[in-house]
């Protein structure tokens, strides 16, 4: 069920996107976007939006969404978008690509993410969502993964993947695990 939103602290403002339930009884999704201005704060909370529409659609979460809440914490940016060649912009969270390679993107704020993670009732399961509208992203302790509308949901939901099932990889010329 949708709700409304809510305002967390002089940095934070918690957007809760749907809620099913008490967090402790809950798996708790927590959106934070990185390269969003505080001028792009309607953009964000649109693409988080979409996303976890998105997120849900398909079978492989469908099913499961009366055990989730989805929070989104807003975050303002200095700067839209975000780093390349290894050199974060000033963002919430300094999300950067590594060299020239569209595929991963690393944070290099990591305990921003953290407390901005602590903004929301629970969070389980933190995400970043870059600010980009190429194809990229990374797992680990935070699924990071882009607001492009043609792969944003695919790569979240593999990266969701390796933190929700210990999922492997497997690409083209190695790197399978």
């Amino acid at each position: 069920q949708m709700t409304g939103e809510e305002k967390n602290g002089p940095e934070d403002e918690l957007i809760t996107l749907v809620e099913n339930g008490p967090s402790a009884n809950r798996i708790d999704l927590v959106f934070m976007g990185d390269g969003y201005t505080a001028d792009q704060r309607d953009l964000f909370v649109a693409d988080m939006q979409r996303l976890t529409h998105d997120l849900f659609e398909q079978q492989t979460f469908k099913s499961y969404l009366p055990l989730f809440n989805v929070y989104a914490v807003f975050r303002a940016s200095n700067e839209s978008g975000i780093g390349r060649n290894d050199t974060p912009k000033d963002t919430a969270y300094g999300l950067y690509r590594q060299g020239n390679t569209l595929r991963a993107i690393f944070p290099s704020n990591t305990s921003a993410a953290r407390e901005s993670c602590r903004s929301a009732p629970g969070c389980d399961y933190p995400i970043i969502i870059a600010n980009d509208p190429y194809y990229g992203g990374l797992g680990g302790e935070f699924a990071i993964s882009t607001s492009s509308a043609r792969s944003g949901t695919i790569v979240l939901r593999h990266d969701l993947g390796h933190n929700f099932g210990e999922g492997g990889e497997e690409y083209d010329g190695g790197g399978y695990f």
